[in-house]
C-alpha cells in the first residue's frame, strides 16, 4: 500500500454499495448484446475489407 496510514483495519471498514441483482443482470444483458453486435460488425468489416482488396486488385490489373 502506498499510504502508510491506510491499514487493513481501515480498508475492512469500507462499505461497498452494490446495485440490486436484477439491475446487474440487466446491465450484463446489455453488455452481451453490445458485444454480440460488435462481433457481427467486425466480421462484416473483415468481409468488406476482403471485397475492397479484390476490387482494388481488379481495378489496378485493368479488369474493370
Amino acid at each position: 500500500i502506498a499510504q502508510p496510514d491506510l491499514g487493513l483495519k481501515f480498508i475492512k471498514a469500507f462499505t461497498i454499495t452494490l446495485p440490486p441483482i436484477e439491475l446487474q443482470r440487466a446491465f450484463r444483458r446489455r453488455i452481451d448484446s453490445v458485444s454480440d453486435t460488435r462481433r457481427k460488425m467486425m466480421r462484416s468489416l473483415s468481409g468488406l475489407d476482403t471485397l475492397f482488396a479484390s476490387l482494388q486488385h481488379r481495378a489496378f490489373a485493368g479488369e474493370l
